[in-house]
């Protein structure tokens, strides 16, 4: 399986796909990605203006030097709007929420592989991020490693993941 080169990423600068405050700035923080969020930083009644102003948030955060990747939501509904705004020359990466089996990746990389090919664009140059985000994906993270189309990177939603096993997300003191 051909997979894109896996980025070096020491911080990674989250910034809301819809306030033009921190889009604006965002290159001036020195972070080696700036990741996009059309998630959770985004009200559902926000959602498509955050799309819509994606083509020229991306050409903003990207003035400093960093990678530009794009967080996208789940359900399915709402993930294909967000892979069509974002699949364009300059993406380095889609961060997929709740990413709970290889299926779910296959089938994203399906929609990805249809747009970058409509685009013009190198097919499979797109990462994926894998969010593990609830306790069901625990079985699949070896699967999900070895077999998840474009995966550049895994990691925890730890929010996300403390809340939907009840624990209480926080930090800890020493």
């Amino acid at each position: 399986m051909n997979r894109p080169v896996p980025p070096v990423w020491r911080s990674i600068l989250y910034v809301p796909g819809n306030v033009p405050k921190f889009i604006d700035k965002a290159h001036e923080r020195g972070a080696d990605c700036v990741l996009v969020d059309l998630e959770d930083s985004v009200q559902p009644a926000q959602k498509s203006e955050a799309r819509a102003m994606l083509p020229e948030t991306m050409k903003k955060v990207v003035r400093g030097g960093a990678d530009v990747a794009v967080r996208i939501n789940r359900p399915l509904r709402l993930a294909i709007p967000d892979i069509e705004a974002a699949v364009r020359p300059g993406l380095s990466a889609l961060f997929v929420t709740k990413t709970e089996g290889v299926q779910h990746l296959r089938l994203l990389d399906e929609v990805v592989s249809d747009l970058e090919r409509e685009r013009g664009m190198p097919v499979g140059g797109i990462g994926f991020a894998a969010m593990i985000e609830h306790p069901r994906a625990l079985p699949e993270l070896a699967d999900i490693a070895e077999r998840g189309p474009r995966l550049v990177a895994m990691m925890l939603g730890g929010e996300d993941f403390a809340l939907e096993t009840g624990s209480v997300p926080g930090y800890e003191t020493l």
